[in-house]
């Protein structure tokens, strides 16, 4: 379709439906990815499709696969609905808020759907960033071989090193929690 708007294609749909005698109600009741899509599609870039983000966050974040998150997605959403258009910008042809902005509501959410994950990437990214012995592709690698378990000790032993800025090491301030996490993994 190349040539052709979205917009332009929509305006098409939507006066052939209208001389269908299709409804006009909607048939799907909508869903926080609905708001959510409409608070961040806002750049009018080439791959905003609203049926892809609604299907992405569906996948990814919604409350309704991840309800104890409920609170953090709708402050992201609140987030994103605060902003101005030219808060946006395309990036790989969508739209995406500008650098620092909503990042750390953003942070909060992903840290509530996968807490384990998302420190642990944020913490090799950090490190890798900042220290020469810590390579990020190593690092990222044993973030997504972690498991489960002790899910409560790993949170709050990242927690921990993330606090500490300046390690390039297991920061000693964390040695107890590390013992702790070790004690609960090989009991």
């Amino acid at each position: 379709m190349s040539g052709v708007r979205k917009g332009s294609v929509k305006a098409l749909v939507l006066v052939a439906l209208s001389g269908a005698g299709c409804d006009d109600e909607y048939s799907l009741a909508p869903t926080p990815c609905d708001d959510y899509c409409l608070a961040t599609q806002r750049a009018g870039c080439d791959e905003d499709w609203p049926d892809d983000c609604v299907r992405g966050c569906e996948y990814t974040r919604s409350p309704t696969l991840y309800p104890r998150c409920t609170d953090q997605f709708d402050t992201l959403v609140n987030c994103y609905r605060a902003l101005d258009d030219d808060d946006f910008t395309c990036d790989l042809d969508q739209s995406e808020p500008r650098e620092g902005l909503c990042e750390s509501e953003e942070r909060e959410l992903n840290f509530c759907i996968a807490p384990i994950l998302y420190r642990c990437i944020e913490l090799c990214s950090d490190r890798g960033e900042r220290c020469a012995t810590v390579e990020p592709n190593e690092c990222f690698r044993g973030c997504i071989v972690s498991t489960g378990e002790c899910e409560i000790e790993k949170t709050r032993y990242l927690d921990c090193e993330l606090a500490d800025t300046t390690a390039c090491d297991p920061s000693p301030s964390c040695t107890e929690l590390s013992v702790e996490l070790s004690e609960c993994l090989n009991p």
